[in-house]
Formats: structure tokens, sequence, C-alpha cells
């Protein structure tokens, strides 16, 4: 892995940490919405446009790790965050919403990079991507109605035809220029690399804002991070050796077992953030939570990657 992923975390920190900083000299300032909203449709653009929309043709025939990961990404984990919030964070909405909406959204880039570095099934993990892009989209409503239905501020919020649009709007636009892009660059990875740089640097200024916006919210709130982190660390740690037992248990190969638990730990933070932001907006404790998501998902991949070098060796026949 580049050195400069491995510091993207502490970008991010330093960003938000900036943002906070400055809100102690009062030098924060309303953040006028229609900008966030750009910011947040901008960032949503790109993590469409960097999608190979084609990989949904791809015939995916290992039936048996596909119904694994589904069952553990839409059944298990989304009772599972449920739980996790009911336990640890009763006491505020805003961090049960958060983490849910966190935990729920399979990743759909970064787990083909741990994958591949750790000596996993790359082929296998990107099989399974169309699956994890369409359920994550299609389910979550329904997660958020069966778990918070009796709070109407959600779909006062969610089920409007401006959120609607604020999805659609850059889902068209980035399957247009990624239609041109293809034509004029033919060269995917070009596609790829662009938008990964650009969504890293669009994150640390919604994080610097968000932080310098929000310093009061934050100070208020600040013994409530801690519980909402180890949540977030009890959920990674289970689903870790639940997606390592069933590995196993149906007698997958190393390499296997690799794509399983990174295709069932790895978190779509960008697309949990720049949907938070659509669906509540005026609750800003469910993007400032999410906002850290990299800073604990991308230091747990790579000790996961460690730990499965040592203990799940691939050979290269596999």
């Amino acid at each position: 892995m580049k050195k400069e992923t491995k510091l993207e975390p502490v970008f991010i920190l330093l960003s938000l940490l900036l943002g906070y900083f400055f809100s102690f000299f009062k030098l924060s300032f309303s953040l006028n919405y229609d900008l966030e909203e750009i910011l947040l449709s901008i960032l949503l653009f790109f993590i469409f446009l960097e999608i190979d929309w084609s990989e949904l043709k791809v015939e995916f025939n290992n039936k048996k790790f596909r119904n694994i990961v589904l069952i553990i990404n839409f059944l298990w984990t989304p009772i599972f965050a449920y739980i996790l919030g009911l336990i640890f964070l009763n006491f505020n909405l805003d961090l049960r919403i958060a983490l849910v909406l966190l935990l729920v959204m399979p990743c759909t880039d970064w787990y083909l990079i741990f994958t591949e570095i750790t000596g996993g099934n790359l082929d296998l993990s990107t099989s399974i991507l169309p699956y994890n892009l369409i359920f994550q989209l299609l389910l979550l409503p329904i997660y958020l109605f069966i778990f918070f239905g009796n709070n109407s501020f959600i779909f006062d919020l969610g089920l409007t035809i401006s959120t609607i649009l604020e999805l659609l709007v850059p889902l068209m636009l980035a399957l247009i220029a990624r239609f041109i892009l293809i034509k004029v660059l033919d060269n995917e990875r070009i596609i790829h690399k662009a938008c990964d740089k650009i969504e890293f640097i669009l994150i640390c200024i919604i994080a610097f804002f968000l932080f310098l916006t929000e310093g009061q919210e934050i100070n208020n709130s600040l013994t409530e991070y801690p519980i909402f982190f180890l949540s977030i660390v009890i959920y990674y740690v289970v689903n870790f050796i639940l997606s390592l037992y069933l590995g196993n248990h149906f007698k997958f190969n190393n390499s296997d077992i690799i794509s399983l638990i990174f295709t069932t730990t790895s978190k779509n933070t960008p697309l949990s953030l720049t949907l938070a932001g659509i669906l509540f907006p005026s609750h800003k404790v469910i993007s400032l939570v999410l906002i850290l998501g990299p800073l604990t998902e991308i230091p747990f991949s790579l000790l996961e990657s460690a730990i499965l070098k040592k203990l799940l060796p691939v050979s290269r026949e596999e």
C-alpha cells in the first residue's frame, strides 16, 4: 500500500483538528446549506464516477461465498449494529442512526486494495461489488424504517423528491461523464486514481468546515464519541471473528477467507457521510461522527491485513 494511503487518516484528523481549533477563536461561521449540499453532491458524483458499472453484468457463480457475504452484510450486520446502538448509545438517537448508517454500508473500493495486499482472491472480491452496491442503496430506507420509523423527522427528510434528486442527479452526471472519459482516456485506472484523490480532498474540506462550524456541538458531545467508537471496534472484532469462523467452517481456502473478511468488515464511509448530509442536514452530530470513520476503518484494516498475513499465508497457487 502506498505511503500516501496510509497517511490519509492523519490528514483527515489534521483537517478536523484545524477546524475545531479555529472554532475556539470565534472564526467559525454558519456554513451555508447550499454550499454543504454542493460539496456532498460533488463527493457523491465522484463516488459514482469511479464505479465500473459494467461489473453489473459479471456472472458470479460462487453462490456459497455470495450468500454468506449477503447474509452477513445485509441481515446480520444491520441487526447487530442496531443492538450495539441500543446497548451503548440508547441515550442519543443521532449516534444510533450514525452507527447503523455507517455499518450497513459495505465498502465498494477500499476493501479491494486491502484484499490485494493481503493475498486475497481479488476476482472473487470484485465480483461481489455490484451486490454490495445495489443492496446497500435499496435496503437503507428499509433499515431506517424498521429501526427508527417511530421518529418522523427521518421520513420528513428522507422521502422527499429533493432527496431523490440529490441522489439521481450525481448518478446520471457520473454515468455520462464516465462514458465520455472511458472513450477519451481508455484507461480505467486513471479515473479510479483521480476519483480517490478528489474524494479524499473533499472529505478533508468537509471535515474542516463541519468541525469549524460545529465546535460548540462537539464540546457538548465529547463524552459521547468514545462510546460510539467503542461500538465500532466491537463490531469490527466480532465480524472479523465471525467471517474467519465461517470461512473455515465452509472450507474456503486462505485466499477466499481473506476476501470474505474484508468484504464483510470494510465500510463505505464516503457514501455514508454523503447520505447523512443529504438525509439529515439538520442533525450535524450524525455527519460529525461519520467524518471520523476513516480514522477507525483504515487503521483497523491495516491491522487486519497484518494479522491475516500471519494467520492465513497464501501460496501463489491460490
